[in-house]
């Protein structure tokens, strides 16, 4: 699983303990969660290998995301959106790659309304609350085995669906 960073915008303010919490909760069904910031070092060969190892990725909306073109088939992007701004942009390359896709938002009041992407905030402190329900439809995504999803949910979590967008080009999508 790898937690990807963009370098300058529309990152995780808070990714090193978005990764601990990530590697933590996923731990139960063999993962591990490998942070890794994309930077201009990177050649493309490389970047290609990194999402090709990745079976799940979770990323901020941009564009490395068009390189979830490359992953597996069967494997699943997370994109995780900022208040004021929800895209199809990469949605259809990745689903079209045989890649599953799922969508989240920031839950905070006010952030369902699309502002453009460019009026909206571009770094922030993405929680666990907001990211548990991406987790487990991700967890669910690439495991048969309910338990394993449920193993990434404390006893006592308040996890809220209501932001979350599921896609598979077979399956079709909900919200």
């Amino acid at each position: 699983m790898t937690l990807l960073l963009r370098t300058h915008d529309r990152t995780f303010t808070n990714a090193d303990a978005l990764g601990r919490w990530v590697r933590a909760r996923t731990r139960a069904c063999g993962y591990g969660c490998r942070v890794q910031r994309l930077s201009g070092g990177m050649s493309f060969r490389e970047q290609v290998e990194l999402y090709a190892r990745s079976s799940i990725l979770i990323s901020m909306h941009g564009a490395q995301l068009i390189n979830a073109a490359f992953m597996a088939e069967g494997a699943v992007v997370v994109e995780v959106f900022n208040c004021g701004h929800f895209s199809d942009t990469y949605k259809a390359v990745i689903l079209e790659a045989g890649v599953g896709y799922i969508a989240t938002r920031d839950p905070r009041p006010g952030c369902d309304q699309d502002l453009g992407r460019h009026m909206s905030e571009t770094s922030r402190r993405v929680g666990e609350a907001e990211l548990l329900p991406a987790l487990r439809a991700a967890l669910a995504f690439r495991h048969a085995d309910p338990a394993c999803a449920g193993s990434a949910v404390d006893a006592g979590s308040a996890a809220d669906n209501r932001t979350l967008e599921v896609a598979t080009l077979r399956g079709g999508s909900h919200t």
